[in-house]
């Protein structure tokens, strides 16, 4: 009898530790799935990221080159991932991705890879689709920030390079930003009421700056040294090297004849109640030390040449390394501003600030800057009339013939 019980305690003992090792194992996988299956969702975030810059990379690419250019961006944004598949018909890039992530805890219950797969579809712009016009080159932090109720009224494309995954383009209280198309190569961030119309495509490709190659303008010494012109006079500039500040005072005139102007060491300012007019011009802004203030109630009017190297060029930023984190180039509240031609600060920041309305009159302004920043109740109009009055410079042909892609999930 005491050997019976002593059995049944061995034999108890025995089905608790199977129950128990069943148990774990049943635990064990059940950790294990939510672990690779954690794993699986980040390869398709990955994945849908590199389908979807697939995808617009070949819609804004000429034939016959959609395919490939879509195959080199996915592996560009995903260089582990099987290449994709790509097919072009009917206007339409669609981009389908496959992949098998290798499980470590399944693997133990017999399931050794879980698949994802994403597609993405872009739809190539018509040819009457609306141009780029406006390109920010940051490529770490906020390359497009618009506050309190500011606005970017634009008629065409609009690029944001930075990579950011929070906020590439932030935009905070109210704002809105519109444009025929806004694309981001990071991720955005909208809050407190903002808006983009149309929404942002995040994880769009890079662009290249189109202006890389441009020659800078040959600059000598000094022609000028504390240009100002003030007591309510009115005074014609000439172009040349200005240094130092050149001031424009309260109740004052200055007509800027054409040619290229190269301001060096100092601000290139505008006092409220003044007037800066030209037609042809080029102003150069040579080191970081060089930027233009324009300032409240005041009248800032310059179109660019339409002929010669720096055709359609109005505004450019010298590239120097020591330029690098710019200066920002500053409209301020009431001005009235017309910038017709290339705004173009490779290393600086184009801001403009409360209440200005800027550019509403200039038939076309393209806008190649490291940031843009619109503060409260500032509005920045870009228009895309690029058969007006002043021509773009030649090397920004492709600038605007960027086709406008819309992502289709």
């Amino acid at each position: 009898m005491e050997q019976s019980a002593t059995s049944f305690t061995k034999d108890q003992s025995g089905s608790v530790a199977v129950i128990f090792g069943l148990t774990m194992v049943a635990i064990f996988a059940a950790a294990g799935g939510a672990l690779d299956f954690n794993r699986a969702m980040s390869a398709k975030t990955r994945l849908s990221a590199a389908a979807d810059a697939a995808a617009l990379a070949g819609a804004v690419t000429s034939e016959p080159d959609r395919v490939s250019v879509s195959v080199a961006a996915f592996k560009a944004n995903n260089p582990s991932a099987t290449d994709p598949s790509v097919h072009v018909q009917d206007a339409i890039v669609r981009v389908t991705a496959r992949e098998a992530v290798p499980t470590t805890l399944l693997n133990v219950i017999g399931i050794s890879e879980l698949p994802v797969y994403a597609e993405s579809e872009a739809i190539v712009g018509a040819p009457t689709a609306a141009p780029q016009c406006l390109l920010l080159l940051e490529p770490n932090v906020i390359g497009l920030y618009a506050n309190s109720n500011s606005k970017l009224d634009a008629d065409c494309g609009v690029q944001v390079n930075s990579r950011h995954k929070i906020e590439a383009l932030f935009a905070n209280s109210n704002s809105q930003i519109k444009a025929s198309a806004v694309r981001v190569h990071g991720s955005s961030w909208l809050n407190s009421g903002s808006s983009v119309s149309p929404g942002p495509i995040d994880g769009s490709p890079l662009q290249a700056d189109p202006l890389a190659n441009l020659a800078e303008p040959a600059s000598g010494g000094c022609t000028h040294t504390d240009f100002t012109v003030d007591n309510g006079e009115t005074r014609t500039m000439s172009p040349g090297v200005y240094c130092k500040t050149t001031a424009i005072k309260s109740g004052s005139t200055a007509i800027m004849q054409p040619g290229v102007y190269v301001f060096r060491d100092g601000e290139f300012v505008v006092n409220s109640l003044s007037t800066v007019a030209g037609e042809g011009v080029m102003m150069f802004f040579e080191n970081k030390q060089a930027r233009l203030n324009v300032n409240a109630d005041s009248v800032f009017e310059v179109t660019a040449p339409k002929s010669g190297t720096y055709a359609g060029m109005l505004i450019f930023q010298g590239r120097a390394p020591e330029n690098s984190g710019g200066s920002s180039f500053i409209i301020n509240s009431d001005a009235d501003t017309k910038l017709e031609g290339t705004v173009y600060l490779p290393h600086g920041t184009l801001e403009i600030n409360s209440l200005s309305t800027a550019n509403h009159s200039a038939a076309y302004t393209a806008i190649i800057v490291r940031k843009l920043i619109l503060n409260s109740f500032g509005t920045m109009t870009v228009r895309s009339n690029y058969n007006g009055t002043t021509p773009l410079p030649p090397l920004l042909a492709g600038f605007k013939n960027v086709t406008v892609a819309r992502l289709s999930k």
